[in-house]
């Protein structure tokens, strides 16, 4: 692992430093350590591989996280939805369970909205902001319309 090497390369500068004792010791250890093909410029090649692989991986990372957004969005607008839906019309005689259930719904809505901004899709974010105000529009139009009635 390159954690292993810097500290094996950290303890043998540390004893190769230790035996310098003349002018061209110091150069020596120059060469080793410092120059274009010392040990530290194939560290840092080695560290810059590792960079690499590691954006690699995260690029990847960051795409599946999109689509799994996207697809989490989806699936909590229509859950949010059908608790709505069942707030509003199979509950009418038990306020307080239809009540709780389209708070519930609610903030299901607002959890799809935060899940689909995290989609990185323009096009999604706006269709799943408008779904979610399509269907909090009416059916809180159901809800205030029936209560003004009774």
């Amino acid at each position: 692992m390159l954690t292993d090497k810097i500290q094996h390369i950290k303890e043998e500068s540390e004893k190769d430093f230790s035996t310098v004792k003349n002018q061209k010791d110091l150069e020596e250890f120059r060469i080793k350590y410092l120059s274009r093909n010392g040990l530290l410029a194939h560290l840092f090649e080695e560290l810059k591989k590792e960079q690499e692989e590691y954006d690699k991986l995260e690029k990847t990372f960051q795409e599946k996280m999109e689509i799994y957004n996207r697809n989490v969005s989806i699936v909590a607008i229509i859950a949010s939805i059908i608790t709505l839906v069942v707030s509003l019309t199979l509950f009418k005689k038990i306020l307080l369970i239809a009540d709780g259930l389209l708070l519930g719904g609610v903030l299901t809505i607002l959890y799809s909205i935060i899940r689909g901004f995290g989609s990185g899709n323009n096009k999604f974010q706006f269709i799943i902001v408008s779904i979610a105000f399509v269907a909090s529009l009416f059916l809180g139009y159901i809800k205030l319309a029936k209560s003004a009635k009774t």
